[in-house]
């Protein structure tokens, strides 16, 4: 996993970013489009995060186990 996402930065997150979609879709609960550029960078903190934990769990040989309910 932490190979997969060493690979993904900002500006390709940022492409396949599907704003407008999501508000559609009510995936998020955005309700104007000037909220679009908040809401990305409040997910790209946490994706940042989540990378390095992967990152740091690959070093150490580490296993990674999640449950999704």
């Amino acid at each position: 996993m932490a190979s997969a996402l060493e690979g993904i930065e900002e500006a390709w997150l940022r492409e396949h970013y599907p704003f407008r979609q999501m508000m559609e879709e009510g995936i998020y609960p955005l309700m104007e489009d000037d909220e679009a550029e908040e809401f990305f960078d409040y997910i790209y903190t946490y994706f940042k995060a989540i990378r390095e934990f992967y990152q740091q769990a690959s070093a150490s040989a580490s296993c990674v186990v999640f449950y999704i309910s």
